[in-house]
């Protein structure tokens, strides 16, 4: 259950960092929040499906005409009823193009910033979002949750980019090209990724689906038993947001190119691998994560094997041969990442087996003196 509301409500201008503590949910903005979302999609595209006299106008294939207004970009296309959300910490290298991009189809852009050391928050103001401060308690909420309960939006559906992502131009043009019964009857969109390594884009190997677009009234982030694992903190793990209703998936895809060098992305996966082995080595989280993960993630969290099987289908099965060097280079890192979770999960499961022998102090097996079998693995 969640603590009682104790966050400072954030509506910042564009350009003004708003200061906010994470934690808590404004419970009761959010149930008249609920009340009003669909009236204002509908309401939102009808306004801006209307031609506008002197704006540039593009015709839809369901006869609807689209105004191409320039308010984030040369030309941006309308009616698009999407706030995009780019949570960051230290993203210098990467906001600014990342703000700059999502302004084409978007007229709100918000960055939450976990208290950045970097000139990240100033980046993103030159760019025109709006920058938010954000510190976490150490409770759920977390972040993208808390973003979704606490800021005033302008639309009723977020897009969640992280500051390397960008959404590719055929992407744009599919978000346009929904229409108002889409929006409508629809609780989140699945967007697949195209991967950035080394310069190249990957068009082969494996194709990651990320539920990245959300109605706010009608998704959610999980709360987990996880607030104690390491690698993860204030972010949401490597689970999907649960939707409450039907989730359509989209043909293009969202680009993920990290301009950081390659230890960056090494380091970072070496934390998630921490986060992935404590869930596995406990029963409940494993169970907990493997319920929220995509159709995907659960038939490979399923496998036996797993590092020697991601490589064969990425490389093999998936034509990741096609890429060349750095298309090997990637199975190979993906490969070496789950044999990262495979090795510190039998770290951890030992570690727990020896603390049961100690306390047991004569050597008498801790099931004997009425701990299950079953507890034992998830101590």
């Amino acid at each position: 259950m969640r603590p009682g509301p104790h966050a400072t409500a954030c509506a910042g201008r564009r350009g003004a960092p708003t200061t906010a503590t994470g934690g808590g949910s404004a419970s009761a903005r959010a149930t008249e929040r609920d009340r009003t979302l669909a009236s204002a999609t509908s309401m939102h595209l009808t306004q801006h499906g209307e031609h506008r006299t002197g704006a540039t106008s593009a015709g839809r294939p369901d006869g609807t005409v689209v105004s191409l207004i320039p308010f984030g970009g040369p030309l941006a296309r309308i009616p698009i009823p999407i706030s995009i959300i780019i949570p960051t910490k230290n993203e210098a290298l990467a906001i600014q193009d990342c703000v700059t991009a999502a302004r084409r189809v978007s007229d709100d852009v918000v960055v939450v910033d976990s208290m950045s050391t970097d000139a990240t928050q100033s980046l993103a103001a030159q760019a025109g979002a709006r920058v938010i401060d954000f510190q976490w308690d150490g409770r759920y909420p977390k972040k993208k949750q808390w973003c979704l309960d606490n800021i005033d939006l302008e639309h009723p559906w977020v897009l969640f980019l992280d500051a390397d992502e960008r959404l590719s131009h055929q992407l744009e043009e599919e978000l346009g090209r929904l229409s108002t019964l889409d929006w409508q009857t629809s609780a989140a969109f699945d967007i697949p990724l195209s991967y950035v390594w080394r310069s190249r884009e990957l068009r082969h190997g494996q194709t990651v689906v990320k539920r990245a677009l959300v109605s706010r009234s009608r998704c959610h982030f999980p709360e987990l038993d996880d607030l104690d694992a390491p690698g993860m903190g204030e972010q949401e793990g490597h689970y999907q947001p649960v939707a409450h209703g039907p989730v359509r998936r989209l043909r293009a895809k969202i680009i993920h190119a990290d301009p950081d060098p390659l230890n960056d992305w090494f380091a970072r996966h070496n934390r998630y691998s921490d986060w992935e082995a404590h869930l596995r080595a406990t029963g409940v989280g494993k169970r907990q994560v493997r319920r929220y993960r995509s159709r995907q993630g659960r038939v490979f969290d399923a496998l036996p094997g797993k590092p020697l099987i991601i490589f064969l289908y990425n490389y093999v099965w998936r034509s990741g041969w096609r890429d060349g060097q750095p298309g090997f280079e990637y199975a190979v890192a993906l490969a070496f990442y789950q044999w990262q979770i495979a090795l510190k999960t039998r770290e951890r499961e030992g570690f727990a087996a020896r603390s049961v022998f100690a306390d047991a102090g004569s050597g008498t097996p801790a099931f004997e003196q009425g701990h299950s079998r079953k507890e034992l693995g998830s101590r």
